[in-house]
């Protein structure tokens, strides 16, 4: 996403709204088409291409990334990391709807991802669900596993997906089906505890 393009080429709607709190308030260091920022969760890293978003990483370690001048970032990406920054303070928040770049995945784990971007904050969806919206009725388990190679969770809200009987499912970013929790208690979405010792999808 070039600066002087970044909005054509993202699709940003100039009407989209701004967050109100300043990012100059937050520590963002920046490389090439990648980026690491602070939010109430820890540091999560964005990257992305001319065609879209390509990945965004949830913390695994505390990590206090130096400070750069943000305003070297595409006016499309500013946005996004306001919008995770305010989300991670427990704000029922829209990401700005930028586009997906999914090269190098299935055409099913695409029509998994775009039918998962549809389910809104403070909201669960199933795998079963998911297999329906995307008419593949026996397909529960092949969206599982292509949720546990979701490439770009938060966007993808692959933590909204639950098992058909209402359980946590699985989780296969860092910290696993705890942080699962975690990320839907700040939506404030509560699953019922089961064993945190299970492995991830």
């Amino acid at each position: 996403i070039g600066e002087s393009r970044s909005e054509r080429q993202i699709g940003v709607n100039s009407s989209t709204p701004l967050v109100t709190r300043s990012l100059q308030s937050y520590h963002v260091n920046v490389l090439p088409r990648q980026t690491s920022f602070e939010t109430g969760i820890g540091t999560l890293q964005i990257t992305w291409s001319r065609q879209g978003i390509r990945s965004l990483h949830l913390p695994t370690k505390p990590h206090n990334p130096p400070p750069l001048n943000p305003t070297s970032l595409p006016g499309s990406i500013r946005r996004l990391i306001q919008s995770l920054i305010r989300w991670s303070e427990g704000i029922n928040t829209r990401f700005p709807l930028l586009p997906l770049d999914l090269d190098g995945c299935s055409h099913l784990e695409k029509e998994v991802y775009h039918a998962t971007q549809k389910v809104a904050w403070g909201q669960v969806s199933t795998y079963g669900q998911i297999a329906r919206d995307i008419d593949r009725p026996r397909a529960a388990r092949a969206v599982g596993r292509a949720l546990g190679k979701n490439p770009i969770p938060l966007l993808v809200p692959c933590h909204r997906i639950l098992n058909s009987t209402g359980s946590i499912g699985g989780f296969s970013a860092p910290g696993g089906i705890t942080s699962k929790y975690r990320l839907l208690a700040l939506e404030e979405v509560f699953v019922p505890q089961e064993d945190l010792s299970r492995s991830a999808l």
